[in-house]
């Protein structure tokens, strides 16, 4: 991301919040004319500045820096490095709709929701101990009989 980007995205999240840049500058110990000139690219800023304008806008710094994408790439990653990892360890998940996953353990079903399933992957991520039934509220299902 260009410096020009960052000065445009304080704007336009200034803006979108309704937030006038008296009351931007006034928040982070600036002046109008101060807040004015980052927006135009006329003020250079450190990361001091920075943080005192996210803290005023009320946003992550990423944001800022527009680096969802970025994340959402690591996190993706990630979460492919945990299934495959539970995938080893005889756990198979599958999503139902986004919602609700299926998860295959022991010869048996279970149904998670996404919130679980946060929980889960976050478990595995931090390295702590779990154990899988603790994890799972789901109602537990079985496969139909097979003819």
């Amino acid at each position: 991301m260009k410096f020009e980007d960052i000065y445009k995205k304080i704007r336009q999240l200034r803006i979108e919040k309704g937030i006038s840049q008296k009351a931007l500058g006034e928040k982070c110990g600036l002046t109008q004319q101060a807040i004015n000139r980052i927006e135009q690219g006329q003020r250079n800023i450190d990361i001091d500045l920075l943080l005192k304008i996210t803290n005023a806008l009320d946003v992550k710094i990423f944001e800022i820096l527009d680096m969802n994408e970025y994340i959402d790439k690591k996190r993706l990653e990630k979460e492919d490095s945990l299934l495959q990892y539970l995938y080893k360890l005889g756990i198979k998940i599958d999503s139902i709709d986004g919602y609700s996953f299926i998860v295959r353990y022991q010869n048996k079903k279970y149904i998670i929701t996404d919130d679980d399933y946060n929980k889960l992957m976050h478990s595995i991520g931090t390295f702590t101990k779990f154990t899988f039934a603790d994890l799972v509220s789901g109602k537990e299902v079985f496969d139909p009989p097979q003819d």
